[in-house]
């Protein structure tokens, strides 16, 4: 080393996952397996099917109320559902990885649990992509949704809640009229569907 020249410290990245990410992972990722096999396997998963019952009985009426995941759509052909579903198993793989590198790697570095070094690193970069991944496909989904949910919260319409505006969605693309006798209009309808 030069006379006068300091000595560089050398720093190590480290990492740990907050025990809410570790949570959101445990809640989630079973979802998503359960979803990306209902639509993988339709028709057999789907009402009138071998498989429909009894794990997916509560996509009868979630693909009454969301047409994406309901008859409307595959009978229409519709890729989108199938290539959702596949974009959320690469994001889960990306999710299921860096908790692999978490749980394989981590060492006690003060007390806490942390990953070290490159491995950190990589992980970290690959949870921030799932991360955007997760942002970007909630942003798709509300740009599809929004029309329902600003006729739906209007005061004029009456539908307050989450859970009428659910049953006046299902009740209107289905063709009736909702307990309010609410029809939603067609150009709301024709930016969704």
């Amino acid at each position: 080393m030069a006379k006068g020249a300091s000595a560089s410290v050398a720093t190590t990245f480290t990492h740990s996952p907050s025990s809410l990410v570790l949570f959101w992972f445990a809640f989630s990722l079973p979802l998503i397996v359960w979803d990306s096999v209902y639509v993988f396997l339709r028709p057999r998963t789907m009402e009138g099917g071998d498989l429909h019952w009894p794990l997916w009985v509560p996509y009868k009426l979630y693909g009454e109320v969301d047409h994406v995941y309901g008859w409307k759509a595959f009978n229409a052909n519709s890729g989108f559902t199938g290539a959702q579903s596949f974009m959320n198993i690469v994001e889960s793989l990306m999710y299921v990885y860096y908790a692999v590198v978490y749980y394989q790697n981590s060492v006690k570095v003060g007390g806490k649990k942390v990953i070290v070094g490159r491995k950190a690193a990589a992980a970290v970069l690959i949870v921030f992509s799932a991360a955007v991944m997760t942002v970007s496909k909630t942003v798709l989904y509300c740009e599809f949704s929004l029309p329902f949910f600003l006729f739906c919260f209007d005061l004029s319409s009456g539908c307050l809640d989450i859970v009428s505006c659910l049953y006046c969605v299902s009740a209107c693309l289905s063709g009736t009229t909702c307990n309010r006798g609410l029809k939603i209009p067609e150009k709301v309808i024709a930016l969704t569907v």
